[in-house]
């Protein structure tokens, strides 16, 4: 099993990580070990895919970085925590409702007018 390293020149807890890999139905096991604040540990084993490992892997900043760390980044990106304005809720709704209504062009046409003019 390897272990996930730790930087120790950086101040804030980090997670470490570890991970098996199995060649049974090519499925990928990782262990991902969460330090709060030094005081409690919570473990989890995830049943990933080869491919989705390789991926995790490619998106490390250093090879160090656990993949703990690398999922919590991506969370971070994908989930949008601020809420939509009340203006931008309405220009959302008004833009869909103008592809509803087919009020839209498509590629080809903006390329034609843009080339026409």
């Amino acid at each position: 099993m390897l272990q996930g390293r730790r930087d120790s020149r950086q101040e804030r807890p980090r997670s470490s990580c570890s991970f098996l890999a199995f060649s049974k139905n090519f499925t990928t096991f990782l262990t991902l070990k969460t330090n709060v604040s030094n005081m409690s540990t919570a473990s989890l084993l995830v049943e990933i895919n080869p491919k989705v490992k390789d991926r995790l892997d490619h998106l490390k900043l250093h090879p160090e970085e656990s993949y703990s760390d690398v999922i919590d980044r991506i969370a971070g990106i994908a989930l949008d925590e601020e809420p939509l304005d009340p203006e931008t809720q309405d220009r959302i709704a008004e833009a869909l409702n103008d592809l509803k209504e087919g009020r839209y062009l498509t590629s080809q046409e903006i390329r034609k007018m843009l080339e026409s003019s």
